[in-house]
């Protein structure tokens, strides 16, 4: 039956090439499509120029209305995207220490879920950013380790910390570096921060550790060394008793002595 179908198809194709009637519409042949009547063509094509038309005009509305209102409030709509702007970049620095506290704590809280560390917070949120010399901001216990924590805010970062003496902690803030500083030579700002730390005592099989937290952080730290002199260090240094830590410095700490 298959053969006979073929069969009569291909004297079909023979029959169309030489112009004459087959048993077959030619647009059921390989390559041809049944022709639409005039009438749906107009129709088509009358609905894509309506489209068309349309898309086209609210695209020249709106361009006309802004165009307009430029030229009406364009003084004041350029004043108010330069005042957007400058709050903006206001907002972010005086934000910075909030932003860089929150994140911190964030994954401090992550990092005790996750491990089922003992997280105990001694003063307020607020608080935390009033430096006293003694008080404890929070206490870790990991189990193996607690860690006394005292937050050291340092709200400019383009200033230098030094571990001079056991009573206090100086901070000298840099000016900016540009043709007016060296014209102007602004005087060296300096801010000293007294310690009064009580002495962390081990009571039991935990290791006790008395850590200064730096948040948000300073460009550079100088500390004493063997000979006497101060010279440049980082986070996890051991000065006076306590050790200072930066917020990522201190949680890679805290997994590195639990093991992992």
């Amino acid at each position: 039956m298959r053969a006979d179908k073929s069969k009569q198809i291909a004297q079909d194709l023979d029959l169309q090439s030489k112009g004459k009637k087959t048993s077959l519409p030619s647009y059921r042949f390989y390559g041809n499509r049944k022709k639409r009547s005039a009438f749906w063509e107009k129709i088509q094509g009358g609905m894509l120029k309506l489209i068309v038309l349309w898309f086209l005009f609210w695209f020249l509305s709106i361009g006309l209305l802004a165009a307009l209102t430029f030229l009406l409030y364009g003084s004041l709509m350029i004043v108010t995207i330069i005042y957007i702007i400058l709050g903006i970049i206001l907002t972010m620095v005086l934000t910075r220490t909030l932003r860089k506290r929150r994140k911190f704590l964030r994954k401090l809280k992550k990092l005790c879920k996750a491990n089922r560390y003992r997280l105990q917070f001694k003063r307020k949120f607020l608080q935390s950013f009033r430096w006293t010399g003694k008080d404890t901001d929070f206490v870790l216990d990991t189990g193996k380790h607690v860690y006394d924590v005292s937050f050291l805010t340092i709200k400019k970062y383009r200033s230098t910390l030094y571990f001079e003496s056991k009573d206090e902690i100086k901070q000298v803030i840099k000016p900016l570096n540009n043709k007016f500083t060296i014209i102007f030579e602004p005087p060296v700002r300096e801010k000293r921060f007294p310690t009064q730390f009580s002495p962390v005592y081990a009571l039991d099989s935990k290791i006790k550790h008395k850590v200064v937290l730096l948040n948000p952080v300073c460009q550079e730290m100088y500390c004493k060394d063997r000979d006497g002199n101060m010279a440049a260090t980082g986070s996890g240094a051991e000065v006076f008793g306590y050790t200072v830590y930066t917020g990522t410095g201190f949680l890679e700490t805290v997994k590195r002595n639990e093991g992992y």
